[in-house]
Formats: C-alpha cells, structure tokens, sequence
C-alpha cells in the first residue's frame, strides 16, 4: 500500500485494509449528483456545514463537500472525509455533537524558579482538555466534582469562560484537590499531589449518570486514581450502548498510582473498553517498561481501540490504526512550561476527528478506514494546538 503523506503503509505483521462498507463507500447515484452539482463544492468548499435556505426539501442542500471530480485535483477530500460529512447529513440543525469530558479539575501550585512563590493555576488533566475543546469552539460539557471553596469558584470561572458546559457537574461539599508542580530548567514538570479527602476523589456511584445525554458523540476521560476507577463503570456503559466514542488518556502519576502490576492491569482492562487512546511515552515507560511504544500500539489495537497515539514531547507524535501508522515531528517552539501539553493534543485530536465525523455511533468502522494521509494530518493538526500550549 502507498504511503500518505508522513505515514507509512502497514508493515508485514499488519493487516490489509478491509474493503469499504456499504456505509463509508463514496456516495453515487442521485445523493453523489446532487453533492456535485451544490454551488458551494463548485466553489470548491473545504467541507464545512452551511444553513440550509429556509423552507429547502432536500435534507442534503447545504452540505458541501471537498470530494471533486477528478481524482486527480489537488483539493479532491479522502473517501473518509467525504463519508464523515455524509453521516451528518440528515442530523438536525438543533441536535448539536457534544463532547463530554469527565475527570478531575484541580488547582496546580505553580513555583516560580528561584523563589518561594507559588501561582495558582488551574488545572487537571480533564478540565485542560474541556478547555482547550472549548476555545477550539466545540461544544463540551464537564463531569467533574466541583468545591464550593475559593479555588473551586476560580476553577468554575476558568471553565465558563472558555465555553465548557457545567450541568453535569457535582457541587461537592470537600475542597479543591492540589497538585504542586515544580519545573526544571527544561520547564518539565513533577508533581506532588494534595488530595486525600478532597472532591475529585470521592466520586458516589449516585452522582454518575446511567447514560450520557442523547447529544454527546465522544466521552473523553484521563482521570487520576481513585477516580479513574469509579469512571470505568461509565465507560463499560457507553460501550455497551455503542453510541458514543470513548477516548481515554491513562495520565500516569506513579505517587498517587500505587504497585506498577496493579496499574498495568487497570490500564489494559480501561484501554479495552476504549476507541480512542492517547497516551505518553513517559506513561509507557512506567506501565511498560522495556516494551517499545509502537510495539505496545500494536498490542492495543489487537485488543479494543481503533485508534492509538503515542505523544513522544519534542520528538512528536506516533499514531497507529489496525491498518495504517504515521509519525509526525513535534513543532520547534521555545518551550515556557510543558504543563497541558499533553491535553492540548488530546484536544486537536478530538477536534480533528471531530471535524471529520470520526465521532459517535459507528466510529470504529470510521476509525477503520482512515487512510496514512489523513492520519498524518490528524498528528499535525493536534501537535500545532499542543505547540501553542506550549509557549503560552
């Protein structure tokens, strides 16, 4: 198979690409005439969603498309982007795709180097994410447990200000979880936590839902121990059901996870129930160590997810589907922290597969079909966000 565009074609152990369902195949007949003949794909159009003109019959006005004519033309869209825009054809205008992020929201203790001055930051691998998904202008909604103290009213300003939905979460009587971050001269951070007896981690099986509301496509979860535990039911619902995509960040702290065997198991049972992991290659180290990143893809992929990406910080990003791989550099930025870096990727990369329709039911067969090419832009597009995080 080809190779796109920094990707690479399956290597000998890999599977051949599957043929294309009925679902994903490009569309013919009278609905491909009438996506060719709508003046916005004569234009040209980068495949957003327009407004259907008031009192318009056909559910398909109003769609453009980049899918062209001739194979050949430089703006021609994949088989999968077109396929991503056919399956929100017929969606109401009023349903919008939401994606839930549930996890903690903690305050990070900045120190300020050479001083014995803290800043107060806000923080928490799910709550970055939730933001950073809302200043990419995507609808996202919280579950986290939020305190009524000073840092839980600071943390509850930050989310409403970047946009991120709050309804479904807890107002918690215990305070704000801490995180004490120190940098080193490279502006990487370690963590001491404060946590014990705090909100994040005294989740009640009560405060969870049964089911997420019918407009949510993808729950993205990275939580800390012990919520990561009491999440996992969640998880194993939303799989069940089959109607929303399921991303998981495993976010390995070794001080607050306790023995590496009981973490590895927690991880392999979570990574299971996913679609869609991104993980750290610092993670890797500590749940795998002495297995190589892509090595441990590849195991993954065999196990549950359709979709696996390995950060790799300055040397970038690999990601991997049962079919295809690719490996983008990370951008040359002058480094100020690397504090959300991470979930700031994992935010481009939901936003991209988002912006392709590789969310909600049937993303596996979605994720399936993503060529090199476009996997390759998948990296690029999250690791450009992650850049901007980074000298922030």
């Amino acid at each position: 198979m080809a190779a796109g565009r920094g990707g690479t074609a399956p290597g000998p152990g890999r599977r051949p690409r599957p043929r294309p369902s009925a679902r994903h195949r490009r569309p013919g007949g009278v609905r491909g005439r009438v996506l060719r003949g709508h003046r916005d794909h004569r234009r040209g159009a980068d495949g957003r969603r327009t407004v259907p003109a008031r009192g318009c019959r056909n559910q398909l006005a109003g769609h453009a498309r980049t899918q062209r004519d001739h194979p050949q033309d430089p703006k021609r869209a994949s088989a999968l982007e077109a396929a991503g825009l056919q399956r929100h054809r017929l969606r109401s205008r009023s349903l919008r795709s939401v994606v839930a992020v549930a996890g903690e929201a903690i305050v990070d203790l900045v120190g300020d180097p050479g001083t014995a001055t803290y800043r107060a930051r806000p923080g928490g691998s799910p709550a970055n994410v939730a933001v950073a998904l809302g200043r990419l202008d995507l609808p996202v909604r919280l579950l986290a447990r939020l305190s009524g103290d000073t840092f839980g009213r600071m943390l509850r300003a930050h989310l409403e200000a970047s946009g991120v939905d709050l309804s479904l979460c807890v107002e918690a009587g215990e305070p704000t979880s801490l995180a004490v971050a120190t940098l080193d001269d490279a502006g990487t951070a370690a963590y001491d936590f404060w946590v014990r007896g705090t909100a994040d981690w005294l989740w009640a099986a009560d405060e969870l839902p049964d089911a997420l509301p019918d407009d949510v496509v993808a729950l993205h979860t990275g939580s800390l121990e012990p919520g990561a535990s009491a999440l996992e039911g969640l998880l194993v619902r939303e799989r069940e059901r089959g109607r929303v995509a399921l991303c998981l960040d495993p976010n390995l702290r070794p001080t607050l996870m306790g023995e590496a065997g009981a973490v590895r198991r927690r991880v392999e049972r979570q990574v299971g129930l996913a679609h869609v992991v991104r993980v750290s290659e610092e993670d890797l180290r500590y749940s795998h160590p002495d297995q190589p990143y892509r090595a441990v893809a590849h195991r993954w992929l065999d196990g549950g997810p359709s979709l696996v990406v390995v950060t790799r910080g300055g040397c970038g990003a690999y990601g991997a589907t049962r079919y295809v791989e690719a490996e983008r550099p990370a951008m040359p930025v002058e480094v100020a922290d690397t504090i959300g870096a991470g979930d700031a990727f994992t935010a481009g990369l939901l936003g991209g597969l988002h912006r392709r329709g590789l969310l909600g039911a049937g993303c596996a067969a979605g994720l399936a079909e993503v060529d090199a090419e476009t996997l390759a832009r998948l990296l690029d597009e999250a690791n450009r966000f992650a850049a901007l995080s980074l000298c922030s």
